[in-house]
């Protein structure tokens, strides 16, 4: 695959840009900590030498927010560090409905959405967790939101962030990781929903393409 860039220097389409961009809100869809180090940064050198200079504009990759033109995958949990013998089941249980899931040829995440859950990967085996109504009530409309508020009952542990499937099965069977959970991707409209009430989604929610590859753009704010 070869990625191109060029720079855009006529007037006419750097305005038609400009104006299709601004037509619309801009939801900002990852990166918010690196937005908001963006604007501490402009305002600590508008304090310092009067205006931000360059540091008041921020460069973004923009997308139109539909799905044939933004695809958007799921980010999986690695668990690890917890007690000897400790139960996840039965920790999961105030929060979800448990029943035992197998693992077939069909594409696992696709499954997911079918079945309306998350799946816990253990070395035992692997279970398909369907958020209860609670659970529902007290969370967002999200399966990183549903996990965090189970993850939080648990003791002291590690997590670690991973996107393939197999990768988490790997990790469990291998013994590098006590448990894994598969979520499912946020959709389109879960984005623009909760952006548009003003809320952010959890660390580590989703997994965006297409993406610029690291170091392929660069702008100075010296």
């Amino acid at each position: 695959m070869t990625h191109s860039v060029w720079r855009i220097t006529d007037t006419a389409r750097i305005d038609a840009i400009r104006t299709a961009i601004g037509s619309a809100p801009i939801v900002i869809a990852d990166g918010h900590h690196r937005y908001e180090t963006s604007l501490a940064y402009r305002d600590e050198r508008r304090a310092s030498d009067g205006d931000g200079g360059a540091a008041d504009a921020v460069m973004t990759f923009v997308v139109e927010l539909v799905e044939d033109e933004l695809d958007v995958g799921p980010i999986h949990r690695l668990l690890s560090a917890l007690p000897d013998g400790f139960d996840l089941l039965e920790a999961f249980e105030p929060f979800f409905d448990i029943e035992a899931f197998v693992f077939t040829d069909a594409p696992t995440v696709r499954r997911l959405q079918e079945l309306g859950g998350l799946v816990l990967v253990v070395p035992e085996g692997a279970w398909l967790l369907r958020p209860r109504p609670e659970t529902i009530a007290a969370t967002r409309d999200l399966d990183s939101s549903r996990l965090d508020l189970a993850l939080a009952s648990l003791p002291d542990h590690a997590l670690v962030y991973q996107h393939g499937v197999e990768h988490i099965r790997a990790a469990v069977d291998s013994g590098a990781a006590q448990a894994g959970v598969l979520l499912r991707p946020v959709t389109i409209d879960q984005i623009i929903a909760i952006a548009e009430g003003g809320e952010k989604m959890p660390p580590k929610s989703t997994f965006f393409a297409p993406k610029p590859r690291t170091g392929v753009v660069f702008r100075s704010i010296d």
